[in-house]
């Protein structure tokens, strides 16, 4: 039993959770700001965004954000027991969250009749404030998504596109993060921290792809090499005039295009294992592989005929 193989597959695979529990949590944070703008008369959005929490935190039970976000979901309808157990839930994975502590002491205040220690009025215009940073972030988060790469690319062109719009989208998150250290308002800003990071992970990822897709192309550039040096090797092979310059050709050019050959599958093997589609390279590394075949029969022959 390959005990490094399993690590890597429950690697992957809780990877894949967390990135959709972050994509559940953030859908349903967008649902509610949906669902508020209609003054939560809307059920369909708010029983949507209850779903999209539950599945968040069936895929990552780690993320405090998301008990938060069904905690205060439970708040809504007053169910004060329930919203206290997702909020101390939350509290449980991240004991500093603002957001949890003070909507578990308002849902004790409203059940138990204790005191408010600090949860303040939310005024008109720190509500705004906060609907506004959120529609931002979305925004930006979905100008970010639509240049998402699923797999890496081999086009240059359409790929130094990406790259530039990458580049702009990093510059939004960088302003929002900056402006939200700043941002002044009466509620606590957790829940837009919680979105600003899931932005924060997208670019990530897109980091790493663009990144893959460099080093996509730098293969490709190194499987061209070997094609041309191979072709460059056949124009040549008829001008070797003795049994020694032959096995000296074979011994040296031909070995050292093996070699390189073996490097090369090296690094496909390397980013197959990363979860990478390689089936465009390993096209182009088959027809290597045909034409170094060729060359050697071509030798084999060269020695057969008595040279």
């Amino acid at each position: 039993m390959d005990l490094k193989a399993l690590l890597k597959t429950h690697e992957q695979v809780a990877s894949k959770r967390k990135d959709l529990g972050a994509q559940a949590c953030e859908q349903g944070y967008n649902l509610l700001v949906r669902a508020e703008q209609t003054g939560f008369k809307d059920k369909s959005l708010l029983k949507s965004a209850s779903d999209a929490f539950i599945r968040a935190i069936r895929q990552e039970r780690g993320n405090a954000e998301s008990y938060v976000g069904l905690g205060y979901l439970l708040l809504l309808i007053s169910d004060f027991e329930g919203a206290e157990k997702q909020l101390k839930a939350a509290l449980q994975f991240a004991p500093d969250n603002a957001d949890a502590k003070s909507l578990l002491e308002f849902s004790q205040h409203k059940r138990l009749g204790l005191p408010l220690k600090s949860v303040q009025p939310e005024t008109e215009e720190s509500e705004q404030m906060f609907v506004q940073f959120v529609e931002r972030i979305q925004t930006a988060t979905q100008k970010a998504k639509a240049s998402q790469l699923k797999q890496p690319m081999l086009d240059t062109a359409q790929l130094q596109i990406l790259v530039k719009d990458h580049g702009e989208s990093q510059w939004r998150y960088q302003q929002l993060e900056q402006e939200l250290a700043e941002l002044d308002l009466s509620l606590p800003a957790d829940s837009l921290k919680g979105l600003l990071n899931s932005f924060a992970d997208l670019l990530r990822h897109q980091t790493k792809m663009i990144q893959t897709s460099l080093n996509f192309q730098k293969l490709e550039q190194a499987l061209l090499k070997q094609m041309e040096r191979v072709r460059d090797s056949i124009v040549n092979l008829p001008h070797l005039r003795s049994k020694e310059a032959i096995q000296d050709f074979e011994q040296n050019t031909l070995e050292d295009l093996l070699d390189h050959c073996d490097q090369l599958a090296d690094q496909l093997d390397s980013i197959s294992d990363q979860g990478h589609d390689i089936r465009s390279l390993e096209r182009q590394y088959e027809t290597l592989v045909e034409m170094i075949e060729n060359l050697q029969e071509q030798i084999d022959g060269l020695i057969e005929q008595g040279f």
